[in-house]
């Protein structure tokens, strides 16, 4: 939403965004019976909470003003195809809540006539868009370390399977976007294909950022925003 040359203003205000969250700002229970919904509903959690959230925070009309090109990617559980809405689409918004569903614990979002849900089902780092809409330079987040140090539960539910089973599959999906992008580039370093070379920035953590991945208590949101300060200073500026 922010123009050019006014990164410090979009900084401050997504630090403003995530420091007022907490798990209520994301989602809640069912009521009256919690994940039992989940038997009839479409997900253990009600993301009503996000849904208000994100139409409240993002301005398309700001975003369109801003000169910038906003893709986002989110996968229909109708059809099965990974598809990109860019700033131009007026299902924008909706796009951004779907790619924000966590399949399993946050319900697909419907829109033209589909049930969406997260992108990370197919394609986590969209590189490949990246590199058609001309870029040639990208800095890649990714929110987990090369080797993770995490311990499962002895006892685990069946929630704790799913949010588990999405981790190892986000981590797969991840090395391979990567490796793609590595292979074209050394290709393209030999000559042996017309694709250019890409630089790829990666920022990562060295440790695990949190070990629930719907923990969204301020001080943890607190202790990531730090993290991720520091390894992109390490990473931009040492």
């Amino acid at each position: 939403m922010y123009k050019h040359g006014q990164e410090v203003e979009s900084s401050q205000q997504l630090s403003k965004l995530w420091s007022q969250l907490d798990n209520s700002s994301i989602y809640k229970r069912w009521w009256p019976f919690g994940r039992w919904h989940a038997i009839w509903n479409k997900a253990f959690f009600d993301s009503s909470p996000l849904h208000s959230l994100l139409k409240g925070a993002i301005n398309l009309d700001k975003i369109r003003e801003s000169g910038k090109l906003v893709n986002v990617g989110t996968v229909s559980l109708s059809s099965g195809k990974y598809t990109i809405f860019d700033q131009t689409s007026d299902c924008f918004i909706e796009a951004v809540i779907a790619s924000a569903s966590f399949p399993g614990m946050l319900p697909p979002v419907s829109f033209l006539g589909q049930l969406w849900t997260d992108g990370g089902v197919k394609e986590l780092s969209p590189i490949k868009k990246a590199v058609e809409l001309g870029a040639d330079v990208i800095d890649v987040i990714i929110t987990n370390p090369v080797t993770r140090t995490k311990k499962f539960i002895e006892n685990p539910t069946t929630v704790d399977i799913l949010k588990r089973s999405i981790d190892l599959s986000t981590d797969k999906i991840m090395a391979n976007d990567i490796e793609k992008v590595e292979m074209y580039n050394m290709l393209a370093e030999k000559g042996l294909t017309q694709k250019k070379y890409v630089q790829l920035n990666i920022i990562r953590p060295e440790l695990n950022l949190i070990e629930d991945l719907l923990d969204f208590r301020p001080h943890k949101i607190q202790e990531m925003m730090e993290k991720g300060y520091n390894d992109a200073v390490a990473k931009y500026i040492m």
